[in-house]
């Protein structure tokens, strides 16, 4: 209803074990993440390993799920000052990236 892609626990888990990471975000609930904890291995290089701190484990999955449609962006900040952070697919067109680009720096100059 919130309008997620995929929807479903076991069946995916084991699509995962077999290799599939073909999505955006993983969002989930904090009593699946025993489940999930295995398939770091294959998540985690990939950054789809569902985190607390980047909002996509939560009890309020319908929220997470509407906030990343409308196009929410995590960015992360290593130790030494660099910015990772994707701004758009191979998918958009150059105005797309363009835009995104600027709110990012908008936001990080509000933040800083």
């Amino acid at each position: 209803e919130a309008g997620a892609d995929y929807v479903g626990l076991d069946e995916y888990l084991e699509k995962i074990k077999g290799g599939w990471t073909d999505v955006d975000v993983i969002i989930t609930l904090p009593s699946v993440m025993g489940k999930l904890g295995p398939l770091g291995r294959i998540l985690g290089p990939r950054g789809l390993m569902p985190n607390p701190k980047t909002g996509t484990v939560t009890m309020d999955v319908a929220k997470a799920v509407s906030d990343v449609k409308a196009g929410k962006i995590d960015f992360k900040v290593d130790k030494t000052g660099i910015v990772h952070a994707g701004i758009g697919k191979a998918s958009f067109d150059a105005e797309k990236i363009a835009g995104n680009a600027r709110e990012l720096l908008t936001t990080l100059v509000k933040l800083k």
